[in-house]
């Protein structure tokens, strides 16, 4: 997600996510759906990583929301790529909202908190190498 559209709970926007904005303002059809198949690549390898992770009994529900996010991400993407050069065109988060987004945005988090009861006592701290976070 960070590298696909940046961080939502930090309001930053990846590299990819400005240069398509910057795509989208200029109007280039070509170079927009050029960084929208790379932003989609992406998003497409974390639902991967989401789909491996719920594998862990006690992460399935937070994965399937991550999931469910992603795939929001990936209708937002697409939306602003229809919308280049179209001022009617679809509004990205109008469409981010109807895939389900900001239900399973806040989904995801309420299921991190039942999932931290299932996490082993006494873990290291660990960080996620490129990730912005920490656990």
């Amino acid at each position: 997600m960070f590298r696909a559209v940046g961080n939502p709970d930090a309001g930053t926007d990846s590299e990819l996510g400005k240069a398509l904005d910057e795509a989208v303002r200029r109007g280039d059809p070509g170079e927009a759906g050029r960084l929208a198949e790379e932003i989609t690549v992406e998003l497409e390898s974390g639902r991967r990583s989401a789909s491996q992770a719920a594998g862990w009994q006690p992460g399935f529900a937070m994965m399937r929301q991550l999931d469910r996010v992603l795939l929001a991400f990936e209708a937002m993407i697409d939306a602003q790529r229809q919308a280049v050069g179209d001022p009617d065109g679809p509004n990205p988060q109008a469409a981010f909202e109807a895939a389900g987004g900001s239900t399973a945005w806040t989904a995801m988090f309420e299921a991190a908190r039942a999932m931290q009861s299932s996490r082993p006592a006494n873990l290291p701290p660990h960080e996620c190498e490129g990730v912005p976070i920490s656990f």
